[in-house]
């Protein structure tokens, strides 16, 4: 969910025709004060594709980030009328999970663990950034930030650990985790 104001609030998912449920499709909805309209993502020409997070600059510049049939990273863009797709670099086969928009030439997003677990967008094309994490099964799922120089994301990693790294400007830096081995700790975002 990102709002940009009580009258201007954007949530993503996914929905899947009642004809033909395995056929899953971006699902985008707006709270415009009144009511929701559902609005329309552009098509990914696959069987299932699903947005999981959203984030935005303002009314005419958001952002949302998912996954797509076969695994794969795809992002689309709004800029005020239409929503339509941005390439994004290959993330793992498990897509992007978080994104945060600082401009509009500064947004973030995270996915799996391995190479690529975090895209940069600087306003003409996404760069990838490979996790401080070990290179073990897991994910990055949620990043948010206070200014371009203090960027949070948070996942899981195998076996049982919780991740929180820190991006200060010039580098991703992993943090070691408060919480204990053992209960399977997850951070969503």
């Amino acid at each position: 969910v990102f709002a940009v104001n009580a009258h201007d609030i954007w949530a993503v998912g996914q929905q899947a025709p009642q004809n033909n449920p395995n056929n899953w499709e971006p699902l985008i909805v707006h709270w415009n004060g009144r009511r929701w309209q559902t609005f329309t993502a552009e098509n990914l020409g696959v069987n299932f594709s699903s947005l999981t997070g959203i984030s935005g600059v303002g009314p005419n510049d958001l952002w949302a980030v998912g996954k797509r049939t076969g695994g794969g990273t795809f992002a689309e863009h709004y800029n005020g009328i239409t929503w339509r797709i941005i390439p994004t670099p290959p993330a793992g086969n498990q897509g992007l999970y978080g994104i945060t928009a600082l401009s509009t030439s500064n947004v973030w997003a995270v996915g799996p663990m391995g190479t690529n677990a975090i895209e940069h967008w600087n306003g003409w094309q996404w760069k990838t950034y490979d996790s401080p994490t070990p290179q073990t099964p897991g994910a990055l799922l949620g990043i948010d930030s206070d200014g371009p120089c203090d960027i949070w994301a948070v996942g899981r990693e195998n076996p049982q650990q919780a991740i929180l790294e820190n991006w200060n400007g010039r580098q991703w830096t992993l943090y070691a985790s408060p919480f204990l081995r053992g209960k399977n700790p997850v951070l969503n975002g």
